[in-house]
């Protein structure tokens, strides 16, 4: 994630309703203050979690496996405005739903992804006798697969 891209500091409280429209099972991140992705628990396909959140607070969701974002209504990240009902303390209303949906990508990136999965270390890749452009998305997935993301109890 961009170091320049995090949270803000905010009161004002946002409930966030994920639901999980793929077939896949999916972590749900907040990008914390530093720009760093904190893991709030995964998600199944077809799942709901509500989570307690503050305005301008981004979020994003990765698959399990891959690590590869997925769309939040439609975009890579959402960030939750909190609207003035939302601060009635006894509203349990959500400030957003947060529908969980497939970010297409390509039959290469695929293929990447898969080969990323079975290298035990960077270098592999370089062993690899297949042009640079391949060998440089397999180091792109390879990197994603074994980002460091925080769980929300480490913090």
């Amino acid at each position: 994630m961009d170091p320049l891209f995090r949270s803000s500091p905010s009161r004002r409280e946002c409930r966030l309703g994920f639901i999980n429209r793929t077939l896949r099972t999916v972590n749900i991140h907040w990008v914390n203050y530093s720009g760093e992705e904190i893991n709030y628990g995964s998600l199944e396909p077809g799942h709901r979690k509500i989570v307690h959140s503050f305005e301008g607070h981004p979020w994003v969701c990765r698959d399990v496996f891959t690590k590869r974002k997925y769309f939040l209504n439609g975009n890579e990240v959402i960030i939750p405005r909190s609207k003035p009902e939302d601060l009635a303390k006894d509203n349990h209303s959500l400030s957003l739903i947060v529908n969980i949906s497939f970010h297409v990508i390509s039959m290469a990136e695929m293929c990447a992804d898969l080969i990323a999965q079975h290298l035990s270390s960077l270098e592999d890749i370089q062993t690899l006798q297949i042009p640079t452009i391949t060998k440089n998305l397999i180091t792109e997935s390879y990197e994603t697969l074994h980002m460091s993301v925080k769980s929300v109890s480490e913090v």
